[in-house]
């Protein structure tokens, strides 16, 4: 597939969609989706589901700077590192100024036991989990910009941020707002730089 042209545009487009959904997350009952993934749980999915929540550790972002590295340059990979660097600290500034609730303390419900997960009940907003799978994705698709690093990063930080109101640890918002920051630093960690193939040539 060839690369995608209007970068710009298309990462504001983005925003303004994940925008909508933080609208949705908003307005409706803090713990409807939450308790929804509840009804869907199978034990095969389970596994699945914390498998993706795995991938949203923050050591995942280590292989991707390593792809930045290789393909755009110690400069580039200075600036994304950096800006790994900060998102992880504005989380946790943010969790620790919110302070919100979890699913498992906001709720008057537990689920059943998970493979491998336990709920925790501090610090909900936001999803840092969310907050990285979508840096990474975004940082993937400046990298490489073409339709299918677009479609198959995307899907994963989507999965990544399903995973986690699944497994009864953050709520829609948490998740939303996680993707902001992750897709807004991603983005903004390539503003100073020069394209990647352009660095390559």
């Amino acid at each position: 597939m060839g690369k995608i042209k209007y970068v710009d545009k298309f990462i504001l487009t983005l925003v303004v969609i994940i925008g909508l959904a933080l609208m949705l997350a908003i307005t409706i009952p803090k713990g409807t989706f939450v308790l929804f993934m509840q009804y869907l749980r199978t034990p095969v999915l389970d596994y699945i589901m914390e498998f993706f929540s795995f991938l949203g550790l923050g050591i995942m972002v280590i292989p991707v700077l390593i792809i930045v590295w290789r393909r755009c340059g110690l400069l580039q990979l200075i600036a994304s590192g950096g800006t790994a660097i900060f998102l992880a600290i504005i989380v946790q500034f943010l969790k620790q100024t919110f302070n919100e609730p979890r699913p498992a303390s906001a709720l008057e419900f537990m689920p059943e036991p998970y493979p491998f997960s336990t709920p925790h009940e501090l610090f909900s907003f936001p999803s840092g989990h969310s907050a990285t799978a979508f840096f990474i994705a975004t940082t993937l698709f400046m990298v490489f910009r073409t339709r299918k690093v677009l479609i198959l990063a995307f899907i994963y930080a989507t999965l990544v941020a399903i995973s986690r109101i699944y497994l009864f640890q953050h709520f829609f918002v948490d998740t939303v707002v996680g993707a902001i920051i992750g897709i807004s630093l991603g983005y903004l960690a390539f503003k100073t730089r020069v394209r990647c193939d352009e660095q390559q040539s």
